[in-house]
């Protein structure tokens, strides 16, 4: 969703942070180093909420509202360059920086925190690592400690996409991996800390995923988009089930006739 002021683009993932009637709009800029801002459908107000500066936002962030109706997000960009998890209390407005990656945190977080059941929240960067491939991290909002669950490789998994978590309290992501540098979806427990790698795509299905998966009505599908290949090499919206190692079955459901725009 994006509102226009005047001729710039002003928001990108927009959701709302609650649950009333008329409901309050969180999203993020991209002109200059981006801010957030505010818009309430029961008045038709935008407001700018903060202004990111030089240690903040490089080109896009992503928020999410915690279990403890604080707001969460990552930017790139940072004190050291490799990137923030920054809090807005929507009470008062008030932003923080909660983490500023470090060399071997991780590089450039490109998509939304996720929180797992066990309260933290998860999230990955596109690059740096041990290996420089990215790498999937925890964030505690109550301690704010940080830390690496899994570092991505040439090998096995690298450009990793954002998270998803499934009614079985699994994360699932997309990752390009094995011999033949196929997509491959992954699953993460938060609980045991176990990876384990679930299917590789056909390769019908194209390449590059767009943003995270979805989860369909409680009976293990993942949505997701491909932002090339297909017949029309524009991407693909496809359906796909997979458990135990196994793919059970999976869809194109559509051909995009105009490509997705890409993180990468």
């Amino acid at each position: 969703m994006k509102i226009y002021f005047g001729s710039i683009a002003l928001a990108i993932s927009i959701f709302s942070a609650s649950q009333a009637q008329h409901p309050i709009l969180y999203g993020t800029t991209t002109s200059g180093n981006g801010g957030i801002f505010r818009f309430s459908e029961n008045d038709n107000e935008l407001t700018n909420v903060y202004r990111f500066k030089n240690s903040g936002i490089y080109r896009r962030s992503h928020m999410v509202r915690g279990n403890d109706g604080i707001i969460y997000g990552v930017a790139q960009g940072g004190p050291f360059g490799h990137g923030i998890i920054y809090s807005l209390d929507p009470a008062t407005n008030k932003y923080t920086i909660r983490k500023s990656f470090k060399e071997g945190d991780g590089d450039s977080p490109n998509s939304a925190l996720v929180q797992g059941t066990d309260g933290r929240l998860y999230g990955i960067t596109a690059t740096g690592g041990i290996n420089g491939n990215g790498v999937l991290f925890s964030f505690d909002p109550l301690s704010s400690s940080f830390h690496v669950e899994l570092q991505f490789n040439d090998v096995f998994a690298s450009s990793p996409t954002g998270l998803n978590k499934g009614s079985d309290g699994r994360l699932y992501g997309i990752v390009t991996g094995g011999p033949d540098y196929k997509q491959l979806i992954y699953s993460f427990d938060p609980i045991s800390k176990e990876f384990q790698a679930e299917a590789f795509f056909p390769e019908e299905f194209g390449s590059f995923p767009s943003e995270s998966m979805i989860e369909g009505q409680g009976d293990g599908s993942l949505y997701g988009l491909m932002s090339f290949g297909g017949d029309n090499e524009t991407g693909t919206l496809f359906l796909i089930r997979c458990h135990q190692k196994k793919l059970l079955s999976s869809l194109i459901l559509t051909q995009l006739q105009e490509r997705i725009p890409t993180e990468h």
